[in-house]
């Protein structure tokens, strides 16, 4: 059984993250619940596809990261997500 999630202290960071690019606690938390979301559905697909742990791993790692540089080029954009 492959169980992949965010862990409290990494969602934290990323609460911080988001504080710093401008977003209130609120909006901040938001954004973490979703991307969590996100990454628990990614899972879910990939384990139903019959993906090996090993792969799900992987693809979960792939996933976060892009999810996070996305949100690094719009701060240098200077763009508030949401």
């Amino acid at each position: 059984m492959v169980s992949l999630s965010l862990t409290s202290l990494e969602k934290k960071v990323l609460h911080r993250k988001y504080k710093a690019n401008g977003l209130d606690s609120g909006q901040a938390w938001e954004k973490v619940k979703k991307m969590t979301t996100h990454l628990q559905k990614l899972v879910s697909k990939l384990k139903k596809q019959g993906h090996d742990k090993e792969e799900i791993n992987e693809r979960f790692k792939i996933e976060f990261y892009k999810m996070v540089e996305k949100e690094e080029k719009n701060k240098k954009r200077g763009r508030k997500t949401k």
